[in-house]
């Protein structure tokens, strides 16, 4: 379950290494998303697939840490420390923080290469980048990213995030993501910008919870089992 949930949580801090004339001001502030599903199998009602990804997400980025909150998921909250390279998130069933270092690549990737792709988001145009990837059947599936160039984020802060393959694609991009779109056999996932804000963010909005444990993730996610879905009104 982690990895299909970091598959789409994780891509939205990618960026590259790329040589500047001088070091630009890096993205400060937050990112409203909204998430759409489609589901092409009766065994995947949309239902379950937004359990999964959530509905809305608010992020809030600064100085390489973030944190995201996913209305509607599962999993409801998730940091990042970038000198720990490691993730800790909050699950809508559990009173208790889960971490696990984001070291571990996750995916096959086939190709990754800069698409002639452009859109208006949040009132930036963004740019594409598409991946290809591998899985353990076989199945090749699609994710594409977009990003705004004029909103940088420093490379050495996620150097080491190999998590859903997010370390390769920071070959070509050095700007936040704020656009995904993943296809899959029986699913399409997208995420997208609604709202930008390049703003200072307290140190206090990214702290992580008083909570008093700390678990570090099963090496099978299939060892916990998943929070049960709430009723349907």
């Amino acid at each position: 379950m982690r990895a299909a949930l970091c598959h789409c949580i994780a891509f939205f801090s990618l960026l590259t290494a790329s040589a500047q004339a001088e070091e630009p001001d890096y993205f400060e502030g937050s990112v409203i998303l909204e998430t759409t599903v489609e589901s092409f199998s009766e065994r995947l009602p949309v239902d379950l697939l937004y359990w999964w990804y959530g509905t809305a997400e608010s992020r809030i980025y600064k100085d390489g840490n973030f944190r995201y909150d996913i209305v509607g998921s599962e999993l409801t909250s998730l940091w990042y420390r970038w000198e720990e390279n490691r993730e800790y998130w909050l699950r809508s069933c559990d009173d208790f923080l889960t971490y696990d270092s984001v070291a571990t690549p996750m995916i096959e990737i086939i190709s990754i290469e800069l698409i002639e792709d452009r859109m208006e988001i949040a009132g930036y145009e963004a740019h594409a980048i598409e991946l290809l990837e591998q899985r353990d059947d076989d199945e090749i599936e699609i994710s594409r990213y977009w990003y705004i160039p004029e909103l940088k984020v420093d490379p050495a802060w996620y150097g080491e995030y190999r998590v859903g393959g997010a370390d390769r694609i920071y070959e070509h991009i050095d700007s936040l993501v704020v656009g995904y779109e993943w296809i899959a056999s029986f699913r399409t996932v997208r995420k997208f910008a609604t709202e930008i804000r390049v703003e200072p963010v307290s140190d206090e909005y990214l702290a992580l919870p008083d909570m008093d444990r700390l678990q570090q993730s099963p090496e099978f996610d299939d060892l916990r089992p998943p929070c049960p879905m709430p009723a349907a009104d």
